[in-house]
């Protein structure tokens, strides 16, 4: 008795959650991207400073690669930050669609 009218909330609401999935899906993956693109250059100066550790203390060069660092981190998390609104973007929405059923 109540399989048909589960059936018929539960049609609606599976085409909600494909619209919200095809929203959703590149989305993520742009972020997701941008965010690899800006973490790169972090473990590459990173490895860099590692390996000229003692010529960039001969020539006092210290603050300048900490600021430069520091500079990469920022640029990451402002690819991060947004990354991390979407996800709780679409998990907000898949718990009020599903609230519903």
């Amino acid at each position: 008795y109540n399989l048909p009218l589960f059936a018929v909330v539960i049609v609606p609401l599976g085409g909600i959650y494909y619209l919200v999935q095809k929203i959703s899906i590149p989305t993520s993956r742009q972020l997701k991207r941008l965010e690899s693109v800006t973490r790169s250059p972090i473990y590459s100066s990173f490895s860099e400073t590692i390996s000229g550790a003692a010529t960039i203390r001969a020539f006092g060069q210290q603050e300048r690669f900490v600021e430069e660092a520091q500079a990469k981190i920022d640029s990451n998390q402002a690819c991060y930050f947004p990354s991390l609104i979407s996800n709780r973007w679409l998990g907000m929405r898949l718990e009020f669609i599903g609230s519903f059923a």
